[in-house]
């Protein structure tokens, strides 16, 4: 489905965009897609300025308890509490100059391919352990 194919209160968005949850901001949902996609009227699509920001340096900067804190302020509805997209967009960013960001952008990378290694290398060790209590149990590691 296209975009210009929408009939609802519904948003098109792809990988230059990054999706906020304005419900209940306190649970910090930030969403930084790499594919393209149709969300609901509960998240805003927000689309960076290419030339002067990275993606990432305003997703992180997002996921931070800084603007938590700023959103959850700003937030109306006492049962489920959602700030307004006119408000997110009030929220006054640091711009460092682009290469600054990139450079930040590319280092979180670095970070999190790092966190997946160890979580992969993590699952490995646990499945081995695993696989050695089952042998165990069974009398299998005893000549």
């Amino acid at each position: 489905m296209l975009k210009n194919e929408l009939k609802s209160n519904k948003f098109y968005f792809d990988e230059n965009y990054i999706l906020y949850g304005k419900l209940r901001p306190y649970l910090n949902k930030v969403g930084n897609p790499n594919f393209e996609g149709i969300c609901s009227t509960d998240i805003i699509p927000l689309n960076p300025l290419i030339e002067k920001t990275n993606k990432q340096f305003i997703t992180s900067i997002m996921r931070s308890s800084g603007f938590v804190s700023w959103a959850n302020e700003r937030c109306s509805g006492a049962n489920l509490p959602r700030v307004s997209p006119k408000e997110v967009e009030k929220y006054l960013i640091i711009n460092p100059p682009i290469q600054l960001q990139n450079q930040f952008s590319e280092r979180v990378q670095i970070i999190e391919n790092q966190k997946q290694q160890a979580q992969n290398a993590l699952q490995k060790s646990e499945n081995l352990f695993n696989s050695l209590l089952q042998k165990a149990f069974k009398g299998e590691l005893v000549k």
